[in-house]
């Protein structure tokens, strides 16, 4: 069986603007991993070697729009990470012996809350953790139950989990309270789901329940009196996910609801939490939804279409009820769409068949995302490329330490050599940032920007500064 996935020879390599492409070594195919091992041992070489594939992923911006949370297994497994968003060295914030899922930075920029996966397992648990690495603490009960992690309340005094800790058989919906450090059940469900999220004011949370494969409701959940009221009525199949807007009078879904593709719309919602119908605002003959991010004001969505297995973004105007194109994805597949705060960046995840995935922000919409940080085995690589236009080169980037002394013109900083940072690039844009969301360890959503004459220096980071 012929595979056309391809790694790179060297552990890591400098990822460039664009579509990825390799700064230096050659690329080898995993066919060829497989048939360069010998018969003894080729099949535990060849998975030593796939194992070995990096990753970046999960993005989320601290308040500020400055920082960057992410997972990487740059260390071996994967862990949470921060890496400035105007680009710099990545500093590693957990070192556990066990693979984080997925991270989430709170709206007040005092923790991140993480999943992590006991022996690799299904039985995960959710931490809360500074983004300095200290003040570590589980909120889950650590033992067999599945846990899922959530969203944080715009206030960043609640957060969303999901948890089978009442009985096996439901993920049942939890408000975790911050300051008082306490998990309270709200709804109870025969199955799967959970919220997906809270208004801003706290009075009100948005529940999924799932009927069977292919069909689920959104329900208004009173967090007072636990009411619920239906948003989705519908016979036979239907997919809905949603998300509130900022004054909780609107939830912005996807939905196939009648229709056979996704398309993105809105539930108007009456004061006293009555729905109104479901209205489309975009849809596409040719694609459906993948999933959507809205930005923290509630004027525009990051809409990810899935044109023939392959993603594109778009970006509709919320005021106006338009869609324009966003620019080429760096990879054949995104997710994990987050905006910056102010609305002006967006974060994703891209992948493809010949490049692991990498995290991407996008500064201004009409440039291409570059890649923030690059998959490899060493933490100490940082691929922050250029933002400019397109057709422009590359002008700055910095290289692992066994890299030789190259670079591209324009970048005049120092190659890293081993025991010392490498080069960091930083934008004269002031980096943008908060996000919104709909699927990973929960539901998520983001979106982004890119500036066609952002400009890019290069400057030597000090040896004393080391992440770690």
């Amino acid at each position: 069986m012929k595979i056309s996935l391809k790694v790179r020879k060297a552990a890591a390599r400098l990822l460039l603007p664009g579509f990825l492409a390799a700064a230096a070594a050659p690329l080898i195919t995993l066919e060829e991993i497989l048939l360069a091992a010998s018969p003894a041992d080729d099949l535990e070489i060849a998975v030593s070697r796939m194992s070995r594939v990096g990753f970046s992923r999960s993005p989320s911006f601290s308040p500020d729009g400055k920082t960057v949370a992410f997972v990487s297994n740059l260390s071996g497994l994967p862990q949470v990470w921060t890496v400035p968003a105007a680009g710099g060295f990545p500093r590693m914030v957990t070192s556990f012996d066990d693979p984080v899922g997925g991270v989430e930075w709170s709206p007040d920029s005092t923790w991140i809350a993480f999943t992590l996966a006991p022996g690799g397992g299904m039985n995960t648990q959710v931490f809360l953790v500074k983004p300095d690495g200290t003040g570590l603490k589980r909120l889950t009960d650590g033992g067999k139950e599945t846990n899922r992690l959530g969203a944080f309340r715009h206030d960043g005094k609640r957060l969303v989990l999901g948890s089978n800790r009442r009985t096996g058989v439901g993920i049942d919906a939890y408000v975790y309270d911050v300051e008082a450090g306490r998990l309270d059940l709200v709804s109870e469900i025969a199955g799967t789901g959970g919220f997906e999220d809270l208004s801003r004011d706290g009075k009100r949370a948005l529940l999924n329940r799932l009927r069977y494969r292919g069909s689920n409701d959104l329900y208004l959940v009173d967090l007072a009196t636990k009411k619920e009221t239906l948003l989705t009525p519908h016979e036979g199949p239907g997919t809905y996910d949603g998300v509130f807007s900022p004054d909780g009078s609107t939830v912005w879904i996807s939905s196939n609801g009648g229709r056979d593709r996704l398309a993105f719309g809105r539930i108007v919602l009456a004061a006293d939490g009555k729905p109104g119908p479901i209205e489309i605002l975009a849809a596409r003959e040719d694609a459906e939804l993948q999933s959507f991010a809205i930005d923290d004001s509630g004027a525009k969505a990051a809409l990810l279409w899935n044109v023939a297995g392959r993603h594109e973004l778009a970006f509709e105007d919320l005021l106006r009820k338009e869609m324009r194109p966003g620019p080429k994805l760096p990879g054949d597949l995104a997710s994990g769409m987050t905006w910056s705060r102010d609305g002006r960046a967006l974060a994703m995840t891209a992948s493809g068949a010949a490049a692991p995935a990498n995290i991407f922000l996008l500064e201004e919409i009409s440039s291409l995302p570059p890649p923030l940080l690059a998959s490899g085995a060493s933490p100490n690589l940082l691929t922050r490329a250029s933002i400019s236009p397109l057709s422009s080169p590359p002008n700055c980037s910095s290289f692992p330490p066994t890299t030789a002394s190259r670079s591209p013109a324009g970048c005049t900083a120092p190659v890293a050599r081993r025991g010392r940072e490498p080069s960091s690039c930083r934008s004269t844009a002031a980096p943008r940032g908060r996000r919104s969301r709909r699927s990973a360890p929960t539901t998520r959503r983001s979106s982004r920007r890119a500036s066609p004459s952002s400009r890019r220096t290069c400057a030597a980071r000090p040896a004393s500064a080391s992440a770690s």
